[in-house]
């Protein structure tokens, strides 16, 4: 491979993705991307599928009838260069970061005037694009499915007979447990025949015993629920404890095959700034710790889930919270059997970010793989 450390502009990845037979007929098939930096073009096939701009966030696109039995060729062609509407932001007109380059100086600049196109960052990292995110192929019914999934906890009840600490100062034990709470659960559903489709909600704890459910119907694309939780069991710094919500989504025909369904993880937990004060479950929490960049010397910004669960290991032997420094470097939320990246919510962890993250669609189970990585095939000149 070409060594592209100092690539400046296009490169191409490709792979070629080979389905079993008859995989996808009748489903809804999409491409999603967790992460392309900084611009990316998609084709499957010769043919374009779209763009996207910006390498912090997700995207997707509907293969539903686009991908062959048999091998399908999947072309991705990113451009690395930052100018100042990319984030993060490069500098423009020959001037590097902080007036490193020397500018002013003759030979300096005369230098600069025979240097080949070079991205001039604006910040105190490496410059790292491409790919460094999963891609995969995710398979749903057609006729309805579900789009997205939104739990918020509303309120905890009284601590009940819950003796881990009690008063409203700093010395006051966490809240282990709730007499109740309450969630409010938003199912988005989309395809033909989601409006007026049914939509159960199974709330099932750690040992899988189902706790609570509520029934909801499909209307204006939404269903919602308000599920109340006895005796909950609430999330805390170092003390994590995880519910899940079942969703299952059958489409208004009430073809029980047709069936959507979608496991989301979750801990039952508030969140709230009093003063000065940082309140988890109504007691003060107090932030300490150290930042964590996505900057390993052998894979980069790079998606390692078995890094992310050692340097959540050393945080947590630390006592320590992580910050995720810079876009990109908090754990992005998953499906529910790839627990490393919900190691932060499985561990206890608090991540503090350095910005607000837009909301994702969930991820899908029983994806099918389109290469975790996909191999450089050429570098291509042009803007």
């Amino acid at each position: 491979m070409a060594d592209l450390r100092a690539h400046y502009g296009w490169v191409v990845y490709q792979r070629t993705v080979t389905l079993p037979e008859r995989l996808g007929r009748g489903q809804r098939v999409v491409l999603r991307f967790d992460a392309a930096t900084h611009r990316a073009e998609v084709f499957l096939n010769g043919e374009r599928l779209g763009g996207h701009v910006g390498g912090f966030l997700p995207f997707e696109f509907d293969v539903t009838g686009r991908l062959r039995e048999g091998a399908n060729l999947l072309t991705v062609a990113v451009d690395n260069r930052v100018n100042q509407s990319t984030l993060p932001v490069g500098n423009e007109g020959g001037v590097a970061f902080f007036g490193s380059d020397n500018a002013g100086i003759p030979s300096v600049e005369a230098a600069k005037r025979h240097a080949r196109p070079q991205n001039l960052p604006n910040f105190d990292f490496f410059n790292y694009a491409g790919l460094n995110r999963h891609v995969e192929l995710a398979l749903m019914p057609a006729a309805a499915y579900i789009e997205d999934v939104t739990v918020v906890t509303t309120s905890i009840g009284d601590d009940g007979d819950d003796a881990t600490g009690a008063g409203d100062g700093a010395a006051a034990g966490p809240r282990r447990v709730a007499a109740r709470a309450d969630l409010r659960v938003d199912v988005a559903a989309a395809g033909p025949q989601a409006e007026g489709a049914a939509v159960r909600i199974g709330i099932v704890d750690e040992d899988g015993r189902e706790v609570a459910a509520v029934h909801a119907t499909v209307r204006n694309g939404h269903a919602a629920g308000t599920v109340a939780v006895e005796r909950a069991r609430l999330w805390n710094p170092g003390a994590a404890y995880l519910y899940t919500a079942r969703i299952t989504l059958t489409p208004a025909g009430g073809d029980a095959d047709a069936a959507d369904e979608y496991l989301q993880t979750f801990g039952i937990r508030t969140v709230a700034v009093e003063g000065t004060r940082f309140l988890i479950n109504g007691r003060p929490f107090y932030f300490k710790g150290a930042a964590k960049h996505e900057d390993p010397f052998f894979h980069g910004r790079g998606t390692d889930p078995v890094l992310n669960v050692k340097d959540l290991s050393l945080f947590r032997w630390l006592g320590a919270v992580p910050q995720s420094r810079g876009p990109g470097a908090s754990p992005r939320r998953g499906p529910r059997h790839d627990r490393p990246r919900q190691e932060p919510s499985v561990r206890g962890h608090v991540v503090a970010g350095q910005r607000a993250e837009a909301r994702r669609r969930p991820r899908r189970h029983g994806a099918v793989a389109a290469g975790a990585r996909l191999l450089p095939a050429a570098a291509r000149p042009g803007a």
